[in-house]
């Protein structure tokens, strides 16, 4: 899903179009600082590519730079939910396929029986499966 702050982007269309994800400059997650992606090897496949102008390693800083100036940032759904509901986004399909990505929580067995992490795996799960925050359905 793609995230930007509607201040910032008007779309001129309900949907964002190919046009308008390549027009503007994105913000990307990347564990390892990188300004290449999953996303730009998707849209190589199609020919295409875009500007990225800041990579940052964890989720938790696009969605506030988002709210300062027109860029976007591509994230799985379940995060865009998230930030859509708590920060005032908006949220658009991409307009090209991309594969599903499988998201997996992991952690230790020591571990398991921890009550605040419990409750912190049930969160993740309730933001995942859309059961918090906001619906994508009309997005």
């Amino acid at each position: 899903m793609c995230v930007f702050d509607p201040k910032q982007i008007q779309l001129a269309k309900a949907e964002l179009t190919l046009e308008d994800y390549l027009g503007h400059p994105h913000l990307l997650t990347s564990f390892i600082g990188d300004l290449h992606g999953f996303i730009d090897e998707q849209l190589e496949k199609l020919g295409h590519t875009r500007r990225v102008i800041f990579s940052s390693r964890n989720f938790a800083t696009n969605p506030l730079i988002v709210r300062q100036m027109a860029a976007l940032t591509t994230v799985p759904t379940f995060v865009a939910g998230a930030w859509c509901d708590a920060l005032g986004l908006s949220v658009a399909r991409l307009p090209f396929d991309v594969p599903t990505a499988q998201v997996s929580l992991m952690w230790t067995a020591a571990n398991d029986a921890d009550a605040g992490l419990a409750w912190l795996r049930s969160l993740i799960n309730e933001i995942h499966h859309g059961r918090r925050f906001v619906s994508l359905e009309s997005a």
